[in-house]
């Protein structure tokens, strides 16, 4: 096991408020929020910041585990730390209108003027199945979370 190779870059460009994206977009000719995951590929940015942190999390508890100096409550606070922040975006949830969408192949564009007309299955997300594509990445970080802080022990 070890922490995520570019957990530093991570945390420059998915931070909160004041990261990559964010200087660049103040003074760029970008709209705000055109540059977040969300719009890619559906996990907001704090997900995937969440990821690496708990992934270094667990990278640290290990090392602490192996070497006997584990403190249970320096864990739970890093822990509850991940927790707060990903529960406060959820709160919070940014608006996928004023996102600059990812254009679709022209193979899927036809496909969606076919489900237009009732003839295919395939339609572009609107904003309420994107929150919960979001809200669904968030709570697998939690999971991953409790899961690191917990060992996979259910009751816990």
């Amino acid at each position: 096991m070890r922490p995520p190779k570019y957990f530093a870059l991570y945390r420059r460009l998915f931070s909160e408020g004041g990261g990559y994206w964010a200087g660049h977009l103040q003074g760029g000719d970008f709209q705000q929020g055109c540059l977040r995951m969300e719009a890619l590929s559906g996990c907001p940015d704090e997900a995937m910041l969440g990821i690496a942190e708990v992934s270094a999390l667990a990278h640290w508890k290990a090392t602490e585990q192996r070497s006997g100096s584990l403190s249970f409550r320096d864990l739970v606070r890093r822990g509850d730390a991940i927790e707060q922040r990903l529960r406060k975006h959820c709160s919070d949830p940014p608006k996928f209108a004023d996102m600059d969408h990812v254009p679709l192949h022209p193979n899927l564009l036809q496909a969606s003027s076919m489900a237009e007309t009732g003839q295919g299955a395939l339609a572009f997300p609107n904003e309420a199945m994107r929150l919960l594509v979001a809200n669904i990445f968030r709570e697998t970080v939690v999971l991953y979370l409790h899961t690191v802080l917990n060992d996979s022990n259910p009751g816990t």
